[in-house]
C-alpha cells in the first residue's frame, strides 16, 4: 500500500517535473530564440551603421581637390563730364600743290652779293662787327694782318684824343701801309651816318699818320676822308639816303720813303657808328 502510494507520488512528481522541465525548456528555447533574433537584428544594425560610418569617413578623409580661383574684375570707365562747352574744330585742308601755285625759285630771289638789299634795321641804330656785311683785316700789301675787334672785346673802352669810347670797333696796324675796312649795309629809312675816328691813345708809335675814309662801297666814291696823327679825332657825318652800303677804310702811313715792311704799332678806331 505504501509502495503503491510512493510510486504514485513519484509518478506525479516525475510528471510534474517533466512538465516543468518541458515548460522550462520551451521557455528557454523561446527566450534563446528571441535573444538570438534580437542579437542578429542588433548585429545587422551595427553592421549597417559601421558600413555607413566607414563610407562617410572614407569620403570625409579623402583630400579635397585643389582649385585655382581667378577673380576677374571688369571696370567700366565712368565718363567725365566737362564743365566747359564743346568747341567744334573745323580742319582747314591745305591747298593742293599744282604747277600753277608751286613756288618758283624766281619768286623769292636771293639778294645778290654785288648789290645787297638794304637792311631792315630801324633808324638810330648802332651796328657792331656782327652786323658787318664784309670785313677785311688790316694787312700790309702781299701779307696778312690783324683782324677787327669790337671795342668791348678788347677793353671796357678805348680813348681817342683822351675821350673814352665803348662802342665801335678797332684794328691793330703793325706794318707801314697796312690797310683794312668794314662794310655796313645802310638800313631802310636811314638818311645819315655818323662816326668818330682816330688812333687809340695807347698806340706806341706817335709819328704814324692814319687815313680814315668813308666810302660808297659799290661806286668807290670817297664820301669823306681825314688824315690824323695820334691825339687827334674827327667826327664824320655822311648823307646815305641814296647809298645801300658804306665802307669804313683805314690806311697807315709811316711817312715818305719808308719801306712797307717797316714795323709800326698803332690802332685805328671807329667809335660810336650810328645810322639815323
Amino acid at each position: 500500500m505504501m509502495l503503491t502510494f510512493l510510486a504514485s507520488v513519484f509518478k506525479s512528481f516525475k510528471d510534474a517535473l517533466a512538465r516543468q522541465i518541458g515548460e522550462t525548456c520551451a521557455n528557454w528555447v523561446i527566450g534563446t530564440g528571441i535573444v538570438l533574433l534580437s542579437g542578429y537584428a542588433s548585429w545587422l544594425g551595427i553592421r549597417d551603421y559601421l558600413a555607413d560610418n566607414s563610407s562617410s569617413n572614407t569620403y570625409s578623409n579623402a583630400p579635397a581637390p585643389a582649385y585655382t580661383v581667378t577673380q576677374i574684375v571688369t571696370t567700366t570707365p565712368t565718363p567725365v563730364q566737362s564743365s566747359t562747352s564743346e568747341v567744334e574744330v573745323t580742319e582747314t585742308p591745305y591747298p593742293e600743290t599744282t604747277p600753277e601755285n608751286t613756288p618758283k625759285a624766281s619768286d623769292n630771289p636771293e639778294p645778290s652779293t654785288d648789290n645787297p638789299e638794304p637792311s631792315t634795321k630801324s633808324t638810330n641804330w648802332s651796328p657792331n662787327l656782327n652786323d658787318a656785311a664784309t670785313v677785311e683785316s688790316c694787312a700790309w700789301p702781299g701779307n696778312t694782318g690783324y683782324s677787327w675787334s669790337d671795342i668791348k672785346r678788347i677793353d671796357s673802352y678805348i680813348s681817342i684824343a683822351k675821350q673814352p669810347y665803348s662802342e665801335g670797333f678797332s684794328c691793330q696796324m703793325m706794318r707801314n701801309m697796312a690797310s683794312g675796312y668794314v662794310d655796313l649795309a645802310v638800313p631802310q629809312g636811314a638818311n645819315t651816318f655818323s662816326v668818330i675816328a682816330g688812333q687809340s691813345d695807347s698806340s706806341h708809335d706817335t709819328d704814324i699818320i692814319v687815313t680814315f675814309e668813308v666810302v660808297d662801297a659799290y661806286s668807290g666814291e670817297i664820301l669823306q676822308t681825314s688824315n690824323m696823327s695820334i691825339g687827334e679825332s674827327v667826327s664824320f657825318t655822311v648823307d646815305v639816303s641814296s647809298i645801300t652800303r658804306i665802307r669804313l677804310r683805314v690806311t697807315a702811313d709811316a711817312g715818305p720813303g719808308v719801306e712797307s715792311t717797316k714795323f709800326i704799332d698803332t690802332r685805328a678806331v671807329w667809335a660810336n657808328p650810328t645810322f639815323s
